[in-house]
């Protein structure tokens, strides 16, 4: 092979190696496509480990790893194998994640926390009432999270108790933690939240009291995650409550309640907002909060309060701080009514107290404007929702999700998702109800059962009959006589089965039970004796008996009674027979029947009146263990037309389903010939899932209304949208948009962070029908079939495309976002020689053929030209960088934008923080965010930029004063004049520069070698103007834009056109389809070879600005 063959072979072979270690994927992509998994065989384990060992590095070169030493190899070397080997063949680009990460594990309870904490005595002593009042009453003004990280650190502290055999209840706490000597860790926090010393005899009290306080408010954020309770520094949590308290409560409201209760409404509306980005506060953890909610266009003044440094994962410290702020206002307004309210009122007139009792009457709750916040809405304002564009797909709950609207705090541009609105808009939805029923949350001390059952295990209860005493048994028979035998207890089924043989009793036909009914297995020799033993026994046929399956702790306990046996001395047998001890008084055993409803005390029969199998004449009861404190029950109270009431207690996990089977024994009262419910909240206006639990629609601290309704009135809706699909039932005269205003249906859709004006709804499995405005505000009932079959309705994206050159916009609708770029194209059938690239409209960065639109955050594209792009190379700082590398081509990120876009878009798609980090052009200035990349295409091919940290110190303003322009860039104190001069020239997209000088306070600059600090070396900003010198300017009016160049006598209007195609960034190789026209007293045709001295024979006055239109030829 001769030399020219070898550098062909190796010259396509540096290609190809070239093509593979240039490719890149985002680590986004990778976790978004589930790709990159690693599944490890043992033999991978294995070649891992062993892997581990063969780079093992030795202190001082030795041969052997030492006794007793770290294990140390070489990390880098093994995580690049396993990426080599299981990841992927490109380079992996992580600066979409890097920042700070918290790790967070949650926290596993395989026992419960009574069996953990269960102290000697020794430790469990009471504080004194005096004790509590002068050291530990200020726990009721400490906030929630020091308490939750306090009762933590406590309950952290009495396990390590737990397993000391030592007495220590005579040391302090201090002392003991000291004492540990390698936990010193663990004595700064216990400083750092502020817990007392205390004598360790008292632990188990003191923790017992943080955990009461901080029920106080823990149900408030019960479902947060545990990334955004992370607690406030010290000094910042001093800062922000000082702040908050000065803006807020220091202030003189000269006891005017409506500004106090625009306060309160304002830390609500604040508190609502918070609470509806939760989601998106738990992915920007890290994030300042403030800047957050800026972002995502969060408007309340309280968070000009709220300092930078605090975070997104401080949601719950600030919550709590904004909580109590609002309860000192609120305390404030009572204390100002109970001022202004009449305590005694001497008027005796009969008359007079008559009306003033019934004006009292009808007084509202002061408080209903806070526990009901609901913004009215102006029928103006009603008019314009309803007048909405007809491009929103459903205009209705436009406020209801989280709309990609993009709003970009840094740029003033809509990039980013904005806050939740709520709409106002209400339905009024035709139905008949049946029923209502009224849920509320009450305790566990209202079921008369429960409360019964709690005192007697707390009693202590002995055996009243000892087993070696005789005793006189009485057993009547079948045939009804009554025998007495004087039998030993010890002996009872002993003697019961010697009866049994003697009356030849067929003990498949006949049982013995106690007098409380309740069966007596003593044809089970291994069988025990009951805990209390019966003096009275009855055999009688084994048909009357029932079952009781008693369900608790995953095993079942069967006992068998009679019709007539009371449930709660069965309850009791059942706890005696199984020793059933609670860990805590405030610990409940509670009984519900297959319907979730709580077990009421009476007797079986009643129980069997409400069950609706009973064929093989079993009851099952479900026994549960709950906490008087933290658990609830839920009434629910059955009301009818005929003004009937029924009222019962359900567990709060009960689905809507038990509830319907439970109704069906109320057909009497509720007077209906329907046997199948359906149940509506009239508040969300939405039919109830029956597989959905009853707690989930009650309200915490109001009772909630569900009416019920016939089925028939109902039908089932499917939504789908890409590979998901969801099953609703809804009512047939419910719109279309109403029954899409669903939070949850939106969720389950992955359509929660979607815009709505982004889909489109079509009815049928295919593309059948495009639903339009007017359809998606009928009625459900409108596309219900003869045969009431399930309605099915797709949701589909519509991509917008705009071509750049002539703003002609395209649309294609798409069942799912998983495709590429590439299939984009295709769709659109466009010619890919005119047309060559997709842009981001919210980047302008053009977009790889292989990008999948999932990946991506729009849904709005613009198509350009070749000529249209451009090149841009960002050069990083090694000092930025999370690892070292030496190939300074790899520490370069090489990007294409379109012409028209700005400096800011470059910082927006590279996340870059313009807080922190700047892009310097050509080494000495830093553009500022709106200039438009095309002002640097005419320099080189690619636009050069490096990222340097910070920002350089002078801000320099340059003012256009033809056209009021102006520029804004940074720089530095040696830049001068010339470079200046040039820098406007630039950015102006100024190519004349004879034309133009420099001026700076009425001062004309015409020394090029003056530098800024000639000028003034102690600025920060300066502001210059650059002015034309020219003595005739042409205006030129293109379309409803004029540009105005300075010219001269010889200027050509080639040069006229040229440099106006170049203001209005039009390409120049479409110069030969423009033309010049004067505006003379008639429009005159102007040659591209005529000057300006020409065109004067057409202006006799010779003005000093001539005017020109730009115009395509053969318009």
């Amino acid at each position: 092979m001769n030399n020219n063959d070898n550098n062909n072979v190796f010259g396509a072979l540096k290609n190809l190696v070239n093509n593979l270690t240039s490719k890149e994927v985002s680590i986004l992509q990778i976790v978004h496509d589930n790709t990159g998994v690693i599944t490890l065989t043992e033999n991978d384990c294995l070649s891992i480990e062993q892997l581990s060992c063969a780079t093992l590095i030795n202190e001082n070169d030795e041969y052997f790893q030492r006794v007793d030493t770290k294990f140390n190899f070489d990390f880098i070397y093994l995580q690049s194998y396993i990426i080599r080997t299981y990841l992927l063949f490109c380079h992996i680009n992580y600066r979409h994640i890097i920042q700070n990460y918290q790790c967070h594990k949650k926290r596993i309870q395989g026992i419960v926390d009574g069996e953990i904490f269960d102290l000697d005595e020794k430790y469990s002593i009471q504080l004194t009432r005096q004790q509590l009042e002068n050291d530990w009453n200020h726990l009721k003004d400490m906030y929630l999270d020091k308490l939750y990280h306090s009762h933590n650190l406590l309950r952290q502290i009495t396990i390590i108790l737990k397993n000391y055999q030592d007495d220590l209840s005579q040391i302090n706490l201090y002392e003991f933690i000291q004492s540990l000597g390698d936990d010193n860790n663990l004595f700064e926090q216990i400083q750092q939240f502020e817990i007392k010393d205390f004598q360790l005899c008292y632990i188990d009290h003191i923790r017992q009291l943080y955990a009461n306080s901080i029920s106080g408010f823990q149900h408030l954020f019960t479902d947060v995650s545990q990334l955004l309770r992370i607690s406030i520094d010290n000094q910042l949590d001093y800062e922000l409550n000082q702040m908050l308290t000065g803006a807020i409560i220091s202030i003189d409201y000269n006891d005017n309640i409506d500004k106090i209760k625009l306060t309160i409404q304002m830390i609500t509306d604040l508190l609502n907002d918070l609470r509806l980005i939760e989601n998106f506060l738990l992915q920007q953890s890290n994030h300042s909060l403030k800047e957050t909610c800026d972002i995502l266009n969060i408007e309340n003044s309280i968070l000009s309060f709220i300092p930078n440094e605090i975070k997104c994962e401080n949601y719950v410290a600030v919550s709590i701080h904004l909580i109590r702020m609002r309860t000192i206002l609120q305390e404030q307004i009572v204390n100002i009514e109970e001022k202004q309210t009449k305590q005694w009122n001497e008027n005796f007139n009969i008359k007079s107290s008559f009306e003033e009792e019934q004006q009292q009457q009808k007084q509202v709750n002061r408080f209903l404007d806070f526990l009901n916040e609901q913004s009215s809405i102006s029928n103006e304002t009603l008019q314009n929702i309803n007048d909405s564009n007809d491009n929103d797909i459903w205009p209705e709950i436009l406020h209801d999700i989280t709309n990609y609207s993009n709003t970009d705090n840094l740029l003033d541009r809509e990039d980013f998702p904005r806050q939740l609105q709520h709409s106002t808009i209400e339905e009024h939805v035709e139905y008949s109800s049946l029923f209502e029923l009224h849920i509320k949350f009450v305790s566990l001390t209202l079921s008369t059962l429960f409360e019964q059952i709690h005192k007697q295990s707390e009693e202590q209860q002995t055996q009243t009959i000892p087993l070696s005493k005789a005793q006189k048994f009485i057993i009547t028979h079948p045939d009804g006589k009554a025998h007495i035998y004087l039998w030993k207890s010890e002996n009872l089924f002993e003697k019961l089965r010697h009866l049994f043989d003697k009356e030849k009793y067929d003990i498949n036909r006949f049982v013995i039970v106690d007098k409380n009914e309740i069966l007596i297995d003593f044809t089970n020799r291994n069988a025990q004796l009951p805990y209390e033993i019966s003096l009275e026994y009855f055999i009688i046929e084994k048909t009357l008996l029932y079952s009781i399956q008693f369900n608790f702790q995953r095993k079942l306990f069967e006992y068998f009674a009679t019709l007539k046996s009371n449930i709660s001395i069965v309850i009791d047998r059942f706890i005696r027979d199984n020793n059933i001890k609670l860990l805590s008084n405030n610990i409940y055993l509670c009984f519900f029947d297959e319907h979730g409803k709580s077990i009421d005390n009476g007797t079986i029969a009643d129980l069997t009146s409400q069950i609706n199998h009973l064929d093989n004449k079993t009851i099952s009861i479900t026994v549960t263990e709950e906490d008087n404190q933290t658990s609830m029950l839920c009434e629910v109270t059955l009301r009818c037309k005929q003004n009937g009431e029924q009222i019962s207690l359900f567990h709060p996990t009960t689905k809507w389903q038990q509830v319907n089977q439970w109704l069906k024994h109320f057909i009497q009262l509720i007077d209906s010939s329907v046997n199948e419910f359906a149940f509506f909240d009239k508040e969300q206006n939405i039919i109830i899932d029956e597989n959905q639990s009853i707690s989930s629609t009650i309200e915490q601290t109001k009772s909630t209304i569900i009416d019920g309704i016939s089925r028939d009135t109902t039908t089932n809706v499917i939504f789908s949208y890409e590979n998901n699909s969801v099953l609703v039932h809804a009512l047939k005269s419910m719109r279309i948009c109403h029954v899409l205003n669903n939070e949850r249906l939106l969720r389950e859709l992955h359509l929660i962070d979607i815009s709505p004006n982004d889909c489109v709804l079509v009815l049928g499995e295919m593309n059948e029908r495009i639903l339009s405005q007017d359809d998606i505000r009928q009625s459900i009932g409108n596309y219900v079939n003869i045969n009431n079959e399930p309605i099915h309705f797709r949701i589909s994206i519509s991509i917008q495309i705009m071509k750049y050159d002539n703003q002609e916009p395209l649309q294609i609708l798409l069942s799912n976002r998983n495709i590429t770029i590439e299939d984009i194209f295709q769709l659109i059938k466009t010619s890919i020689d005119i047309y060559k690239y997709l842009a981001s409209n919210y980047s302008k960065k053009i977009l790889d053929y292989n990008e999948k639109l999932s990946n991506l955050i729009d849904t709005k594209f613009i198509l350009v030209k070749e000529d249209e792009i451009c090149l841009i190379s960002i050069e990083k700082s090694k000092n930025s960088q999370l690892i070292d590398i030496d190939d300074d081509e790899k520490n370069d990120i090489h990007q294409r934008f379109t012409i028209f876009a700005t400096i800011g878009d470059i910082y927006r798609e590279n996340q870059i923080d313009i807080d922190h980090q700047n892009l310097l052009y050509d080494k000495d200035f830093v553009p500022s965010t709106e200039i438009q990349l095309i002002c640097f295409s005419s320099i080189s091919s690619i636009i050069r930029f490096n990222l340097i940290d910070g920002n350089l110190p002078v801000t320099v303003i340059i003012i256009n004063n033809q056209n009021n322009k102006s520029i804004k860039f940074h720089c530095s104190l040696t830049m001068t004049v010339k470079r200046l001069f040039f820098i406007a020239c630039l950015l102006f997209g100024l190519n004349n520069n004879n034309y133009y000088r420099l001026m700076h306070i009425d001062c004309l600059l015409d020394d090029d070698e003056v530098s800024l600090d000639d000028i003034d070396s102690t600025m920060n900003q300066i502001q210059f103007q650059l002015i034309s010198i020219a003595s005739i300017n042409s205006s030129i009016r293109y379309d409803d834009q004029t540009i105005v160049l300075p010219c001269s006598d010889n200027t050509l209007a080639a040069t006229i056109i040229e440099e106006t195609l170049k203001q209005l960034h039009i390409p120049q190789e479409n110069h030969h389809i423009y033309e010049l026209i004067a505006l003379a007293d008639d429009r005159t045709t102007i040659e591209s070879d005529m000057s300006i001295e020409d065109v004067y024979q057409l202006f006799p006055s010779h003005p000093t600005t001539i005017p020109f239109e730009l115009i395509k030829k053969n318009e």
